[in-house]
């Protein structure tokens, strides 16, 4: 009888031992702090539709949000407006906008830019279109990402202009052509279905070398000046092998 009364209270301690273990447990589980969840962004508005606002004047932009894009433009090159200026692009294949802040940046091609765009000022000058005068605060870096050039013709970029302004393109099989046999603002490019205008900023850190007879491919940002289309190289192009 001893013996079953001793295995008894046995068994009732060690229950009640586990019983206070499990409380114990379970109060360091809910002391746990729970894991972090991000932020969610500000509302993130299209660069498409952004540019879908401009009327022909400047426009303030009345909705809060942000946009996002990664850095085309080589601010190493210069073959851009000055250096306060860079293109962003959404994504690849994606549309593209031409930023101008009040100040010089030191923003690099590739870099994953975020812009809060409320009350800020766009623009189209001649056709493109610009996000104008915008204070460098707005802009955070998110972080690196790329954008792979879509490739194309002449003649398909030329009835594309206005759709894919701003953005990075790749045409392949180019003749390069200026009346000094040099980077100018004279330079043409000519692949087997057209020709069209090169632009050449006079700071461009190879305005002025020999160019070379025929490349690969050209890769450049699409400029558009009235009911024409341009291209920018983001770097110098090199001889073909």
């Amino acid at each position: 009888m001893k013996n079953n009364l001793l295995a008894l209270h046995r068994v009732g301690i060690f229950s009640l031992l586990i019983f206070m273990f499990s409380i114990v447990s379970c109060k360091k589980d809910e002391e746990k702090s729970p894991e972090p969840i991000p932020n969610p962004i500000a509302n993130q508005i299209t660069v498409a539709h952004l540019k879908s606002l401009i009327t022909g004047q400047p426009v303030k932009i009345k909705e809060k949000g942000v946009i996002r894009g990664v850095v085309i433009s080589d601010a190493r090159s210069k073959n851009i407006d000055n250096e306060k200026t860079f293109f962003i692009q959404e994504g690849t294949g994606q549309s593209a906008i031409k930023v101008s802040l009040m100040a010089n940046h030191s923003y690099a091609v590739n870099d994953s830019l975020e812009i809060e765009v409320l009350d800020q000022t766009l623009n189209s000058i001649n056709g493109s279109v610009i996000l104008q005068d915008l204070p460098n605060n707005l802009v955070k870096k998110l972080g690196v990402g790329k954008i792979i050039p879509r490739e194309t013709s002449i003649s398909e970029l030329k009835a594309n202009m206005l759709a894919w302004e701003g953005s990075l393109i790749s045409i392949k099989a180019c003749e390069l052509l200026s009346t000094t046999g040099n980077y100018d603002n004279n330079l043409i490019f000519r692949d087997g279905q057209g020709t069209m205008a090169g632009l050449m900023a006079e700071k461009a850190t190879f305005n002025g070398q020999e160019l070379p007879k025929e490349v690969k491919s050209v890769v450049g940002i699409v400029y558009v000046e009235g009911d024409q289309v341009k291209l920018a190289p983001v770097t110098q192009l090199k001889f073909c092998l």
